[in-house]
């Protein structure tokens, strides 16, 4: 497998916050593949952000599921606009992979809108620390690309999932790189999060990592 790397949730860097619009055309540009969160809105919008709520960058308490769309846009695009799935797919040309990870159990209509939006492209991956929402998807569609997250070793979960699933790849929390139950897994394994060029530059012709904009600067 030729090594490549993600940027995780775009090219962060100060004049590019996490999950924007603009720093999801910064890692297409550099052909990096690409990492973002997912959730939904009240009112069913899928959109880019990685918290359950608004406090820790928009310092309000209120809980994105508790918003319909406009309220929450109302409410954020001021500070930093969370773009939704329609923004970020407009400027995918499918020629890198796309990491979407769900957070959060995704309800049955949501993922059929999910899936029914994302249908045209070849490389997207559907990832999860939330693994019955894999399981949803796969009961939907079985030629989906699946990757499971695990942030610690349980051995008979990830044996289990990747026996019924047939997995794509598996995220994994970069303390276990070198946990030998992963070797005999032929399938991709992506390691997060790789924030200081040290560790980019030790591992970065040996292992498929999730990377932030100062471990390549």
């Amino acid at each position: 497998m030729k090594i490549f790397h993600v940027s995780h949730r775009g090219l962060i860097q100060k004049a590019l916050k996490e999950n924007t619009l603009l720093g999801f055309k910064k890692s297409f540009q550099k052909k990096y593949s690409l990492e973002t969160d997912l959730r939904y809105t009240k009112d069913g919008e899928i959109i880019c952000v990685h918290d359950a709520d608004l406090k820790r960058i928009y310092g309000k308490k209120d809980k994105i599921k508790s918003l319909t769309f406009d309220q929450l846009n109302k409410k954020t695009k001021n500070t930093l606009k969370i773009p939704t799935l329609d923004d970020l797919l407009s400027i995918y040309k499918d020629d890198v992979y796309l990491f979407l990870e769900l957070k959060g159990l995704f309800k049955k209509d949501i993922l059929y809108k999910l899936l029914e939006k994302t249908s045209k492209f070849k490389k997207i991956v559907f990832i999860s620390f939330w693994h019955k929402n894999l399981y949803a998807i796969h009961s939907i569609n079985k030629q989906l690309l699946l990757g499971a997250s695990f942030h610690r070793v349980n051995s008979k979960a990830i044996l289990e999932v990747n026996k019924k699933l047939k997995l794509f790849c598996f995220i994994l929390n970069k303390e276990l790189m070198f946990n030998s139950l992963f070797n005999k897994f032929k399938i991709y394994k992506f390691y997060y999060t790789v924030k200081d060029r040290d560790t980019y530059l030790k591992y970065k012709n040996q292992k498929f990592l999730i990377i932030e904009h100062q471990a390549i600067t």
